[in-house]
This record gives structure tokens, sequence and C-alpha cells, in this order.
């Protein structure tokens, strides 16, 4: 689990496949730089052919484009199956590169078609009032085609005058297989990052400390008083009255008094107080504490094993599997890189007529659909119009993460694509009236 979020392993598998799997670059064109094509040479300049068929096309005629296709892909011929649409008439043509000889796919294709078809000059494609170009990246799935396909793309997109190109340039299977390669890499590599395991684990601890504390504070006073006390008194007391009373019955009365009185007290008192005290004060004061700590520890582990799904790694190799499949059941057929593009004297024309044929067509689950938009002011339009009408795929280049150089379209049988233009073809315009115009000319 720990490798799964520090292996930057991951991340670089990541990016890798968001190239080989959904190939994001696509929707982010304006980071990408226009390659510019190399110059044609006089003998493979691209050769364009009205396509004239029957009012009522035969199994034949229909069938000769799955032999064409065949045999351009052994020809290393770029096929553009060209649909000019107007307000009165729908015409088809043809276009043919080969890096080689076009003029042998040229003598190809006017074989099969027994002559019917003649050579057009670009001119007749009215190149000069191409203001936009819309480009879609799909890969189209012909068993769900219906047989009013086509007619019901017309019908939704009735009044409006465009073109459409349906590009089919032969895949090289030793990149088919290289890319097919890759791809089995990514899905070896990303299989170990689809679930990841991890142990659970519940841990109960329980600590139990017990503190037990004792204060014993004693105290003794002890206070002795003693007191002694000793009073001695002697007192000693004499007294002596004499009383002498003389009467004389003379006329003279002579009274004599002499009272003698003596009072002699003598007194010796002795007190003695003898106090004794005596205090003894013993205080003891006592503090014992006593901490019993007791941890008990109670570990329960409850581990539960569970796989947790990557979510963006399944993504990938549910991709990655339906590649695979799609590769190992094509690898000995004729492959080529299919892409369509519209072209409009407006934007608005060219985006309609682009939605509506991804409405209508079904496509397999293998790549996202990509649309891709350019206008006249922008700065490599005159470069993607040049490409478009030599029948050559757009190259774009990125610079980050690395330099990568890459085309616009994914790989389509070349039976699937004989099966579209079989749908295309089966359509029986109808019969324009004699006071509607010929409006090709405005587009």
């Amino acid at each position: 689990m720990t490798d799964f979020y520090q292996d930057q392993r991951l991340n670089d598998l990541f990016l890798k496949s968001e190239t080989h799997f959904y190939k994001n670059y696509y929707c982010n064109l304006h980071t990408a730089t226009l390659v510019p094509f190399k110059e044609l040479s006089d003998c493979n300049c691209p050769s364009y052919f009205k396509l004239q068929l029957s009012t009522s096309p035969t199994y034949y005629e229909l069938s000769t484009i799955s032999t064409l296709l065949i045999s351009l892909y052994s020809m290393c011929t770029t096929f553009s199956f060209i649909i000019d649409v107007t307000s009165t008439q729908i015409i088809f043509y043809i276009g043919l590169r080969s890096d080689s000889n076009t003029n042998c796919s040229v003598q190809l294709f006017q074989k099969l078609f027994y002559n019917k078809n003649h050579r057009i000059d670009i001119s007749s494609l009215h190149p000069e009032n191409i203001n936009s170009i819309v480009s879609t990246t799909l890969t189209p799935d012909s068993t769900q085609l219906t047989s009013s396909f086509f007619t019901d793309f017309l019908n939704q997109t009735k009044g409006q005058c465009f073109k459409f190109f349906l590009f089919a340039t032969p895949l090289c299977n030793t990149i088919y297989n290289q890319s097919a390669n890759n791809i089995q890499e990514l899905f070896t590599a990303l299989t170990p990052f689809r679930n990841y395991e991890c142990n659970h684990h519940h841990h109960h601890t329980t600590t139990c400390t017990d503190t037990h504390t004792t204060n014993t504070n004693q105290s003794q006073n002890t206070s002795c008083t003693e007191g002694k006390t000793t009073t001695s008194a002697h007192n000693n007391s004499n007294s002596c009255t004499q009383a002498l009373t003389l009467n004389s019955n003379k006329s003279t009365s002579v009274t004599v008094n002499q009272n003698n009185n003596t009072s002699s007290n003598k007194g010796n008192a002795d007190t003695l107080n003898n106090s004794l005290s005596n205090t003894n004060a013993n205080q003891c004061v006592k503090s014992d504490t006593e901490t019993h700590s007791t941890g008990i520890t109670d570990l329960t582990i409850n581990s539960t094993r569970y796989q947790t799904e990557n979510r963006r790694a399944q993504m990938l190799i549910t991709q990655a599997t339906q590649l695979l499949d799609y590769y190992h059941a094509t690898f000995k057929l004729p492959l080529y890189t299919f892409n369509t593009f519209v072209t409009a004297c407006d934007l608005p024309t060219a985006l309609l007529a682009n939605s509506t044929y991804i409405n209508l067509l079904p496509t397999q689950p293998l790549y996202n659909t990509f649309i891709n938009t350019w206008s006249q002011n922008c700065e490599d339009f005159e470069v993607i119009k040049c490409a478009l009408l030599n029948l050559q795929l757009p190259k774009f280049c990125l610079s980050f993460p690395e330099k990568l150089y890459f085309d616009l379209g994914l790989p389509v049988t070349s039976s699937s694509l004989s099966d579209l233009i079989y749908n295309i073809l089966s359509y029986t315009p109808e019969a324009p009236t004699s006071s509607t115009q010929d409006s090709s000319s405005n587009i």
C-alpha cells in the first residue's frame, strides 16, 4: 500500500496511457505546432474524380468500393470520399493520392468503375470558398449503421451548403503492431494497480494508574505547672489600758483621767511562694504518600484485509482491454487511419453538419470522439486547407512532455469504411425541380 502512493511509476503510466488510449492532444491542438506537409511531386499529386453512378446503384457498384479500398491499401494510396452538399443536389467525388505512384491507383480506380467517372480539376470543388474547417476523430461502428443514416443526415442539414471529406490513409502494419505492443505493455504494467490490499488494524489500550496518599499530623503538648506557697505569720500583740478616776466632792471638782494605753504589736510574717511551670510541646507531622501506578495494556488487534479499487487504473485497463481485443481482431486486416473534415463558408454551417454527423453515426467505444475547429483567422488555417485539398492529414507536433508527432485519425478496417460509404451511396437523391438553380458555386 505504501508503494502505491510513493511509486512514481504509476503517474508515468497514467501519462503514457493518455497518449495511447485517450489521445487528449486531439482536444488541445492549441498547444500543438502544425507541421508543414512536404511538397508533392508531379507523380503523386492528388487526382479527383466525379463519381457517376446509375440512378439506382447496383450491388456490384457499391461492393466495388470494398475491393477498391483493399487494393488501395496494398498500394499505400490515400483515399478520400467527398460529398458536396448544396441546396439543390449532392455530388460525390473520390480523391486518390499515393506517395509512390498515383497513376497506378488512378488506373485501378478507372478499371473497377468501367471509366464511368471522369477526372476533374480541384477548382471544381471551389476551394476558394472554404473559410472554416471542422475535423472529427472517431472510430465508426458499421455494425450499428441504419439504412436511413445518410437520409436523416441530409434532412437535418437541409438548405445548408458544405463539403464532407472522409479521409482514409493506409496504416502500416509495423506501426499498428508497435502500437498494439505499447498498449500491451501498459496493460501489463497497470494490472497490479487495479486493486491494492490494505490491512486494517484496530488497537485498544487501557492504562490504569492508582495513587494512594497518607498524611499523618501528630501533635503532643505537655504542660506541667507546679506552685507552692508557704506563708508564715507570727503576730504578737500586747495591749494595756489603765484608767484612774479621782472624784472629789469639793467645790472644785477636779477630774483627773489618766489613760495609759500601751499597745505593742509586733508581727513577723513571711510568705514563700514557689511556682514551677514546665511546658513540653512535642509535635510530630508525618506525611506518607504512596503512588501505585499499574499500566494495564489490553491490546486488541482487529486485522481486516480488504481491497480498494483504483478507479483510474481500472478505467485505463478497461480501455486497454477493448483496444487489445480490437487490435487482435484486426491486425491481419487492411487498416486505415480514418478522419472526417467538414468545410463551409462559415463556421456555424460546418459545426452544424459535423455535430449532425456525430449524433447519427454510431461509434465504437475505443477512443473518445474529438472535434477540432479552424477558421480563416487562424494562423495555420491556410496550411491545413492546403493539406486537406492535397489529400493529406494535417500533422501536428507536441513539445511537452516529449516531442511527439501525430496525425489526426484512428485505426479502422477497410470493411468498416466500405460499409459506411455503401450506406451513403445507397441514398437515392430526389430529382430537383426545374425552378431550382444549382447553387454549388456558392461553396
